[in-house]
């Protein structure tokens, strides 16, 4: 049995979370605490294989919003689970907050493939640009879905925020986004092995060379040094690929310096690119391609053939229109009708008439063209000659019709479009859909009520669908008048239906007295259920008028509209409804009592659940429990984790977990003496879930179980109470038979932590279970008792890799100077994460005496992983004697090496420190100038107050933070007056800074 199966998502967390009021009452501490040990059950959850659990959990974290991040961001940080840290990347993403930017960054260059990827989707959906030089870097990553993510990361950012940082006057970053640094890495990526990268690449080149942004701010000598010669150059040679992916480039670039290059490769008939050179000229829309592009309207190539068409369409001005008109004089290579469907977008009534007259023709292609080159002329006077065309018998010249109606119809033209949403054809039938949504914006509601009114029903019920939730007064007293005069039910139903969708409490009285008089069950059963989504109390008085009405379609609207209300008074009819004869208005009630949360339920629900013997209402019924939270419950709930359906069971296990009630315990208790060894299982996990000591005699019985799986089980909820009155029976069960009992009994001990237990955990280093053994380990490290540390030592020799680690680590926690030896030797083993974990207990030790083999790691080109943890241990021991082997790294090539390097020089505090420090406040990264100049402030010398200045206006929030707070350590007056004007930052924990320097300065 699974114990992880215990994490249940509280779904009703993902739908609602309950705000914290910010405050120091007994009842803000209180909901506080409730809501870090909510977040804290969600973020376990994060850790499980169970992928429908975790993206509840993800759901769930986003909820809480805010209250989450410090806690997910000290897991990002900290956190030894890859998976995990992976996971948190994501909800940081999902959450959007830009405090999570800095630390997302530094794990952009992380080993672990799957947190790169989600750091750098998390970075975009942030959407600020101080994230976009790393993610520039990434476009290095070895990895291909890095890259990729990377790409699509940097044009979601550069979409959303270019234009803005330009609105704000941050040139700055613009100028560092578009330098040619920048660019010459993006141009490199158009060579990328992956398409989305070289795709993606091409549109950040774009972006960075917007006319309407870059231009203001750079000339257009600056433009030319930014790479676009560099494209231009690259093209026309023999790399195939690349000429595809420069010419995508140029074309989104849009610079007509490249038309003449572009025409070039145009010529060359069996050059790569041709199709891509064709896209490009269009964009670019320069007339001086009009000869090439029509001579490429008769290329071999069927794809240049259709690219060049489009193009041709696609130069956007009347002089583009009179260009291709005159090579059309002398050039017979297109016919009058291709030129016409690629008339360009111009308010012109000859051009309209010229092309009716192509309607005439007996070639459906040319009419379907025609139609198409009328709508986009976007003029309505087209409206009336496209409707004649909808009785065409060709399929497509009608769907062609209906999409132009949609961009150039009339009003008149919702009724004739209303006809196609039943017709046979799925095509025409969304076509037309999607062109009233068109005619919707553009006309509003007013011909849609026109169409109300039709003789033809079927247009005046999609009438109604298509305005349904309309607050107009106009809409609103128009449907009050349909339900009172409307002899057809099925315009009735669809009227009182848009009234529930329009939540206007206008509607409520109309409704009331329809619903007396109504006789069509179909319609009673609308108007039922638009009372309940208005919820309005006034509803729930003839609502409890129809709970018992003959017809199951109309109680089962009352029944549900009801339980939206949530009246009280309700309560008695609902329980009555329980015992109706089809199953499917049980589960109803059911489901409507949970909604209304009354404890007068609960003794219905309980022997609704023993009798009843459908899947729906067992889980409609538990549901309501659960959200009642009843005690008396628990026994009936407890019969259900017997339950046949694996369902009906999970439900039942969520619903016990979940009824806090102190008066749950003791029904829980006596399940433990059930005959299925499943359920006393189940029942023990959940008993420790739940946390109550008052179980723990009972589960220290249940140790001595004939069944291995519920001594397990037992273990685990034994540790989760963490009560001392167990530690004496779990160290009678370390010897257990069963390997995996004994393992979850040391890893029980160890969580409640009594020394008592250390020397029967020495015991089991020796075990035959190398699952024990590394229980055991971790188990002595949570105590933390000096009299494990010679045993300890002996496992460092064992055969397992992952118990010399559990070994190691444990030492590091007990944090005796003995161990020091015999983990400076396990320095020269092969394996990295043996070597790592060393490092990071040495560091918990606090002793330089190892330093100079860890000095060694710096100078050897190990992995980044361990190069990390080698410096971070000189920050932690404080050993100056790795200044100068630090400094030698502090332009490493990656980025996190940069960052750790910076922390740890802050640390040390040597003056030797202060220049190299200085010079990485230039540094590319955001996170290693903020890095930077927090050492800085540590080493509180004033040479470096001048850089520090120069960094409060940094495009960076988090730079511009650090450096307030590190000129406020250092403490020069001279600082105040530049301090002062970050009081205004739009930023709130920059001003929050800026402040606290201030004060800091003055005294």
């Amino acid at each position: 049995m699974n114990s992880d199966k215990n994490d249940i998502i509280d779904k009703s967390a993902i739908i609602k979370k309950t705000p914290i009021k910010k405050g120091k009452t007994k009842e803000d501490l209180k909901a506080k605490k409730i809501q870090n040990k909510n977040i804290k059950g969600l973020i376990k959850t994060l850790k499980r294989d169970d992928v429908e659990a975790r993206n509840l959990a993800k759901k769930a974290l986003v909820a809480f919003g805010e209250d989450a991040v410090e806690t997910l961001l000290d897991l990002l940080k900290n956190s030894k689970n890859k998976m995990l840290q992976a996971e948190v990347a994501e909800v940081l993403g999902m959450i959007g907050t830009r405090r999570a930017i800095y630390d997302l960054i530094q794990v952009l260059t992380d080993d672990y493939e799957e947190l790169r990827i989600k750091a750098a989707k998390a970075l975009g959906s942030i959407g600020d640009t101080s994230a976009a030089f790393a993610l520039i870097q990434s476009l290095r990553d070895e990895n291909r879905k890095v890259r990729s993510t990377a790409a699509k990361s940097l044009n979601f950012i550069l979409d959303a925020k270019l234009s803005e940082q330009l609105a704000s006057g941050n040139e700055r970053t613009l100028r560092r986004i578009g330098d040619n640094n920048t660019i010459q890495m993006l141009i490199r990526s158009l060579k990328d092995d992956s398409f989305k990268v070289r795709r993606k690449a091409s549109e950040v080149i774009d972006k960075i060379y917007d006319i309407s942004v870059v231009d203001k701010i750079l000339s257009k000598k600056e433009r030319d040094q930014k790479g676009l010669e560099s494209l231009i150059e690259l093209l026309l040679g023999n790399n195939e690929q690349l000429n595809r992916n420069i010419a995508w480039a140029l074309g989104t670039i849009g610079d007509p310096r490249a038309v003449v290059p572009l025409i070039l490769l145009l010529k060359e008939r069996y050059q790569a690119g041709r199709e891509e050179a064709v896209e490009a000229l269009g964009k670019i829309g320069d007339t001086r391609a009009l000869i090439a592009l029509i001579r490429a309207l008769k290329d071999e190539n069927t794809r240049v053939k259709k690219k060049a068409n489009w193009a041709v369409g696609n130069m956007s001005d009347k002089n583009g229109l009179l260009g291709i008109t005159k090579i059309l004089g002398k050039i017979d290579m297109i016919s009058p009708i291709e030129l016409e469907s690629n008339l360009p977008k111009v308010d012109d009534i000859s051009a309209i008439e010229r092309l009716s007259k192509a309607l005439d023709e007996n070639n459906s292609k040319s009419q379907e063209r025609a139609i198409w080159a009328l709508s986009k002329l976007g003029d309505t006077r087209a409206s009336d000659i496209i409707v004649n065309k909808l009785n065409e018998p060709s399929l497509l010249c009608q769907k062609e019709a209906i999409i132009a109606l949609g961009d150039v119809g009339k009003a008149n033209s919702i009724q004739v479009l209303l006809k196609f949403l039943n017709h046979e054809d799925i095509i025409l039938s969304d076509s037309a859909r999607i062109a009233l949504r068109k005619l919707n914006e553009r006309w509003g509601i007013t011909p849609f009520i026109e169409a109300m009114k039709s003789e033809n029903d079927f247009i005046r019920s999609k009438a109604l669908e298509f305005i349904k939730t309309s607050q107009s007064d106009e809409l609103i007293n128009h449907l009050i008048e349909i339900l009172k005069e409307e002899d057809v039910p099925e315009i009735r139903a669809k009227a009182a239906w848009a009234l529930g969708w329009s939540r206007n409490s206008k509607a409520i009285e109309p409704l009331i007295q329809a619903l007396k008089r109504e006789k069509s069950k179909e319609v009673k059963s609308e108007i039922a259920w638009a009372l309940g989504w208005i919820k309005n109390p006034r509803s729930v008085e003839p609502l409890l008028e129809i709970v018992d009405d003959e017809n199951d379609i109309v109680r089962s609207a009352a029944i549900r509209s009801l339980g939206l209300l949530r009246d009280p008074k309700s309560v008695p009819a609902l329980i009555d409804a329980l015992n109706d004869p089809i199953s499917f208005i049980q589960a109803d009630a059911a489901k409507s009592l949970g909604k209304i949360r009354d404890d007068k339920a609960v003794e219905a629900l309980i022997q609704k659940l023993k009798s009843s013997e459908y899947q729906l209402v067992l889980e409609n019924t538990i549901k309501a429990l659960e959200k009642i939270g009843a005690s008396q419950a628990v026994e009936p709930l407890v019969e259900m984790l017997k339950h046949e359906s694996p369902e009906i069971k999970n439900f039942a296990e969520s619903a016990l977990k979940n009824i806090r009630d102190k008066k749950a315990v003791q029904p829980l208790v006596k399940a433990l003496q059930d005959d299925d060894s499943e359920v006393r299982g189940d029942v023990a996990v959940l008993l420790g879930n739940i946390g109550d000591k008052e179980a723990t005699e009972s589960l220290i019985a249940l140790m001595k179980d004939t069944d291995a799986t519920v001594r397990s089980d037992a273990a685990i909820a034994l540790g989760n109470l963490g009560d001392p009155k167990a530690v004496d029976q779990l160290i009678e069960k370390l010897d257990d038979l069963n390997n995996i009992v004994r393992s979850k009994v040391a890893d029980a001990l160890g969580r409640i932590r009594d020394e008592k237990a250390v020397d029967a955990l020495i015991k089991k280093l020796k075990d035959s279970s190398i699952n024990v053994r590394i229980s055991a380990a971790d188990a002595l490290g949570r105590i933390g008792s000096v009299k494990g540390v010679d045993a300890l030592i002996e496992s460092l020799k064992d055969e397992d890799i992952v118990v010399k680690r559990e070994a190691i680590k444990s030492l590091g926690l007990i944090g005796e100077e003995k161990a020091l030896n015999p983990l400076i030797e396990m320095l020269k083993q092969e394996d990295d994460t043996i070597r790592k974990e060393t490092i990071i207990s040495l560091g918990f030790i606090g002793s330089p005496k190892a330093s100079s083999q860890i000095i060694q790691i710096l100078k050897e080109g190990s992995s980044q992983k361990l190069l990390k943890e080698a410096i971070k241990f000189f920050g932690l021991v404080h050993d100056t004697q790795a200044v100068s082997p630090l400094i030698e790294l502090i332009n490493h090539d990656k980025e996190a090496i940069r960052v750790e390097v910076a922390n740890s020089l802050g640390y040390l505090r040597d003056a030797k420190a202060e220049w190299p420090l200085i010079e990485l406040l230039n540094d590319t990264k955001p996170t290693v100038r903020a890095a930077a100049a927090e050492a800085l402030g540590k080493l509180g010398r004033v040479k470096a107050v001048e850089p520090l200045l120069h960094l409060l206006k940094d495009d960076s929030k988090v730079v511009r933070a650090k450096a307030a707070e590190a000129l406020g350590d250092i403490g020069s007056t001279k600082s105040v007056k530049d301090l002062e004007g970050l009081l205004n930052d739009k930023w709130d924990f920059v001003r929050e800074k800026a402040k606290i320097a201030i004060e800091k300065i003055k005294g």
